[in-house]
């Protein structure tokens, strides 16, 4: 048995839309395609939604009544050949692409465990980049085809660790062409790595599964490098850059001579700098709004006179200077 859907994008007066085509068993390939009501578009072209949506319609279809009667002992089984689900479904006989695409959901069980129960919340970032792992990375593998999650074993995972350290990294274009890059790094393949290993062994702990297939499988190899920190020339060549534009320039000096992170800056707001020195307490993710900072790391740092002229300039130029709001603003 194949994975029960494919998604593919169909254009339509109202723009791209996503579109679910059904494996049917009787004609070998898939069929019976479906509008899910997603339209393709933005960055990830909400791909994610799609795929909940097309979820959705097959477990409809799969649930559905015979439209005629049915012999005696005749097993039921839903239009277009499409299977119905086991009666007494278990994870042991989930799909394995199935399971992991619904593991690594906001409401997924292991995410409410971690929220309500542990209260350390999966990040939304952390959610989506293992989601998308999962259809980039795992669901490709052809020995994954049909494949249960009882039925996932050392030798299969073996095959596909092969496989994932001989991957190339691709990048889609705005007009959808697809370019290739290098292999994936030993530290690329094993994030994605982990992201199995973490559904499967949450699914032992359970003890849904007997066997922990992942036991001494261990991992790609990685070739660490050491993170270079900027010197103090190099930071004085850094400031001395012509850069004419004063929020650029506040980046630079931010990042190099506080050492602030990236979402740390933008989430940098006038009521943190007070007194020649800054507070780090907050930061700003796009898709998660404004947070602490990245492993509750809050510090004071100071302020050289070349930020501090630069924030000057900055707060003469914002349109609010109120404590609460973005330096940037």
């Amino acid at each position: 048995m194949r994975y029960p859907f494919t998604l593919v994008k169909i254009k339509s007066k109202v723009g791209t839309m996503w579109h679910a085509r059904f494996w049917d068993e009787s004609l070998q390939k898939y069929a019976h395609s479906r509008t899910t009501g997603i339209l393709a578009e933005g960055k990830k072209e909400h791909r994610r939604e799609a795929e909940e949506a097309a979820r959705k319609l097959f477990e409809e279809l799969a649930s559905a009544k015979p439209t005629a009667p049915q012999p005696q002992g005749t097993p039921t089984q839903a239009p277009h050949g499409i299977p119905n689900s086991p009666k007494n479904k278990t994870v042991a006989n989930t799909l394995l692409i199935e399971y992991l695409s619904n593991f690594w959901t906001p409401n997924s069980e292991y995410a409410q465990f971690k929220r309500d129960v542990q209260k350390n919340p999966l990040t939304p970032y952390y959610i989506e980049m293992n989601h998308a792992d999962i259809r980039r990375h795992v669901e490709p593998f052809p020995g994954f085809a049909g494949i249960t999650v009882g039925g996932l074993n050392k030798a299969v995972l073996k095959k596909w660790l092969i496989w994932l350290a001989g991957r190339k990294t691709q990048r889609r274009k705005k007009d959808g062409t697809v370019i290739e890059g290098d292999t994936l790094s030993g530290r690329r393949a094993n994030t994605v790595l982990q992201a199995v290993r973490v559904a499967i062994r949450w699914a032992v702990d359970n003890e849904e599964l007997p066997v922990d297939p992942f036991r001494k499988l261990g991992e790609v190899s990685e070739s660490i490098k050491e993170k270079g920190v900027l010197s103090f020339e190099e930071r004085n060549k850094l400031t001395a850059l012509p850069v004419g534009d004063h929020r650029t320039r506040l980046v630079m000096l931010l990042g190099s001579y506080c050492g602030l992170r990236r979402g740390e800056m933008r989430g940098l707001q006038w009521g943190d700098i007070a007194d020649g020195i800054i507070t780090v307490q907050h930061n700003f993710i796009d898709s998660e709004g404004v947070k602490q900072p990245k492993y509750n790391s809050t510090r004071k740092v100071p302020i050289t006179a070349e930020i501090q002229k630069m924030l000057d300039i900055a707060r003469k130029n914002a349109l609010n200077t109120s404590p609460e709001s973005w330096k940037a603003r």
